[in-house]
């Protein structure tokens, strides 16, 4: 039921939420879906103010930081109330775009959220996101630079969503580049962005690789269990065709040499090849081509030439798959990470 007191929460701040709802386990789909906004007498920001202390209850948050982002009626709504960065929507809105999580709060459906983000965002950055909510992490200022989630949403309830929206709203053909980009399953910024990397078309500055699947599991047989102590693996990258994997070398993982090492064998026991990539590796061009041709030759395809206007691009790819920060010698995070203040695992 409708209620006039019933604040829409929008973009920034309701990928937020969904983040942090992810960790205890819940997706929209766990809310009661509700019919798009009537904005019945308008908004007030006494409104905002109190689904703002609601919503800070039922997330067990001590605060939210900054304004949060709400959906409002017309341009002139946006210019009386206050304590809120206001939106407007002017297309039909998609069935099931909101969903009540709480009294008088009600938040967009990530699927929607990334139809609202897509004009903010360049085809890249909307290709990380959809990449982020479809994976097992969210960005976000902490320690590790993402916390971890247990999936946002899936490809396929994205791909459904969109099928339902006239071809016409404002994103759509955005958020449809972005899917076909986009992975399932990734457990890190990286992933997503070696994976982008990997396969984007080569106009788009990518190696234009066959898909991997993102975090594999691989179930091993006695010998290999004899090897390993363990009964499967989880291998980061994975051709299945071609039995070939690849394993990011980062900060956070893999870097206990011996256990590497049984890894190793324990997969060749299998007949899967397993080879080691740093990020000093993806971020060096002649290192990681010699990556590429390798999975390339055991795909039994050529690597041809590239196209005219390919370095440009491809360093322009990188350079907004990896945004280094040479001030603060780290990446920069995307305008949508959760600030530190607002993370569960900080």
């Amino acid at each position: 039921m409708i209620d006039s007191n019933d604040v829409y929460i929008s973009h920034i701040t309701a990928l937020w939420v969904w983040a942090l709802l992810s960790q205890r386990g819940q997706r929209a789909t766990s809310f009661e879906t509700v019919p798009p906004p009537c904005f019945e007498g308008g908004l007030h920001s006494s409104n905002v103010q109190a689904a703002r202390a609601t919503l800070q209850e039922f997330l067990e948050v001590v605060d939210i930081p900054g304004e949060i982002d709400v959906l409002v009626q017309s341009n002139h709504q946006r210019h009386i109330v206050r304590n809120a960065r206001t939106h407007t929507w002017k297309a039909q809105m998609p069935l099931g775009s909101y969903r009540r999580v709480c009294d008088n709060v009600l938040v967009c459906c990530p699927e929607f959220c990334l139809m609202q983000m897509s004009n903010s965002l360049s085809p890249v950055e909307l290709a990380l996101l959809t990449c982020a909510l479809a994976g097992n992490y969210f960005p976000a200022d902490c320690s590790k630079g993402f916390i971890e989630t247990r999936g946002i949403l899936n490809l396929m309830s994205l791909e459904r969503f969109l099928s339902d929206v006239p071809s016409r709203t404002m994103g759509i053909r955005r958020c449809g580049k972005a899917l076909s980009y986009a992975f399932e399953g990734p457990r890190s910024p990286m992933e997503s962005a070696t994976a982008l990397l990997l396969t984007m078309g080569r106009r788009d500055g990518g190696y234009h690789l066959p898909r991997p699947t993102l975090n594999h599991r691989i179930n091993l047989g006695r010998a290999a269990r004899q090897i390993s102590g363990t009964d499967h693996y989880v291998i980061d990258f994975y051709w299945p065709q071609i039995r070939f994997g690849l394993e990011y070398n980062g900060i956070e993982y893999h870097t206990n040499v011996s256990r590497d090492l049984r890894r190793e064998l324990a997969l060749s026991e299998e007949g899967i090849t397993i080879q080691a990539l740093t990020i000093e590796q993806v971020l060096d061009q002649a290192q990681l081509r010699s990556v590429v041709r390798r999975i390339a030759e055991l795909h039994g395809l050529r690597l041809h030439r590239p196209p005219a206007g390919c370095p440009q691009a491809r360093y322009n790819l990188i350079n907004a798959l990896f945004p280094w920060d040479p001030d603060l010698r780290k990446f920069r995070q995307p305008r949508y990470a959760i600030p530190q203040e607002f993370c569960l695992e900080a």
